[in-house]
Order: C-alpha cells, then structure tokens, then sequence
C-alpha cells in the first residue's frame, strides 16, 4: 500500500514536471515575454511538484527499510530523487534498481531453461511466452532507467557517462531513438563528432518524418553543424539538449517508446 501510495505520488508530480518543461520550452522560444508570462507558474508548479516528491519520498524509504530489492520502490526513489535534485543519491538507487533488473532478467532465464529441461523441451508456446514477456518487462524498465540517468549526466555536463547510458539503452534495443540522438549530443561535447554524426543520421533513419518533424529538423541542423565542425577539425558545439536531453528527469521512466 505504501508502494502505491508513493506512486500515486510520483504519478501526480509527473504532471507538474511536464508542465514545467512545457512553460520552460516556451521561454526558450520567447525569452522576451519569459519573466512576465512563465517564470511565477514555473516557481508555482516547481513548488507543487516539489511537495508531491517530498511526500513520496518518506514511504519509498520506509518500503526499501523492509524490502531493500523492492523494484518499484527502487525505481520510484531513483526517479523522486532525481527529479528534486538530490542526484547523488537518486543515481544511487538507480544503480541498485539496474542490478536487480539484472538479476532478475537472469533468474527468468534460467527459470525458462531449467523447465524447459524438466519437460524435455516440450514448452508451450503461451509457457514460452510467459517467461519471455517477464524478461522484456524488465528489459523495458532498464532501458527507461538508463534514459533517465543519461538525462540526469548530461545535465551535469558529464557527457562520457551519459554516452555510456545511451549506449547501454541502444544494447538492450536498437530502435529506441531517443539514445541515438542524446548520444550524438554527448559524442559531439567530447567532439568525437564522427560517432556523433553516425548517431544522428541513424537518428533520421529510425524516426517518422510526420511524427518527429520537430525533433527531425533539429537533428539535421545539428548533423550540420557536426559534419561543419568535423570538416574544419575545431571547435566542440553545445548539446541543445534536443529531445530533452539535458534535464528531462521526468520523462525518461514515464515514456513507453523513448522518443
């Protein structure tokens, strides 16, 4: 029930945070009309956010104190964490959440083998299915965790490490575009823009002109300005954060497809 609670919680304090993100894109686009139109909602909906974390926080903790390999809570506190700024410890429990994803993604594996050795190799197809859809569920929540702290580095401007998160998201699945573009971003702040470059027109490979023509239209700006600054060897662009990529802790657990 505390689980539950906790993420109602975290649920309701999405809301508030996409809402900033919104006003806060919006400022970036009219940064004229910022203090007069957005920066009070921001203050306002950062301060309901905020409440709604610091509520969710407590039971996360008493949950963990009775179950420490709790994966929901794991995951939540990770998120709640990150999401009111204490980064240290929220990329702390994101850590354990990834072993014990790990972990468990192993234990059904060999669930599935040692069965499948019991009955001779007879294993249904809905047995099959079962074992394999407990594997993916927990292959998608890492991917999303992995998103989640590569968002998290590259707001700290620790691009190495945030590469490393977008490349373990691309290992799991290899059509999440999300990672191909946040990765080119950080490749290209390390100015290994030739891997960048790659990243961004595998990008424009993967997404759908009519769903991501925003996103699309950023990223063949940015593949020029990569291919300029391969070509005159010089110097390094900053990440524009495309996609969300330097602060969106919001979304990163919350979004089903990574886009």
């Amino acid at each position: 029930v505390q689980t539950d609670l906790a993420l109602v919680y975290l649920e309701l304090a999405d809301l508030y945070d996409r809402d900033i993100r919104d006003l806060q894109r919006a400022m970036a686009h009219d940064p004229t009309a910022a203090e007069r139109q957005y920066s009070g909602t921001i203050e306002v909906q950062t301060t309901k956010r905020n409440e709604l974390l610091n509520k969710s926080i407590p039971l996360l903790e008493q949950v963990l104190a009775a179950s420490p390999d709790n994966p929901y809570a794991l995951a939540g506190a990770a998120k709640a964490y990150l999401q009111s700024g204490n980064d240290e410890v929220g990329i702390q429990f994101a850590k354990r959440y990834l072993n014990l994803s790990k972990r468990s993604q192993h234990n059904w594996k060999r669930q599935l083998d040692m069965y499948a050795e019991a009955v001779e190799g007879r294993v249904t197809k809905q047995q099959r299915e079962f074992y394999m859809s407990k594997i993916q569920g927990a292959r998608d929540k890492e991917k999303k965790m992995h998103l989640l702290l590569g968002s998290v580095y590259m707001r700290r401007g620790e691009f190495g490490k945030a590469a490393n998160e977008y490349s373990e998201v691309i290992k799991i699945d290899q059509s999440v575009p999300a990672a191909y573009l946040e990765r080119a971003q950080s490749l290209a702040a390390l100015q290994q823009y030739n891997q960048a470059v790659n990243d961004l027109e595998e990008y424009l490979k993967i997404t759908d002109p009519a769903l991501h023509r925003a996103q699309r239209m950023k990223a063949v700006e940015l593949l020029d300005r990569y291919q300029g600054a391969l070509s005159r060897r010089g110097a390094a662009p900053v990440p524009d954060g495309i996609g969300g990529g330097r602060g969106r802790t919001g979304d990163a657990l919350g979004s089903p497809d990574g886009r």
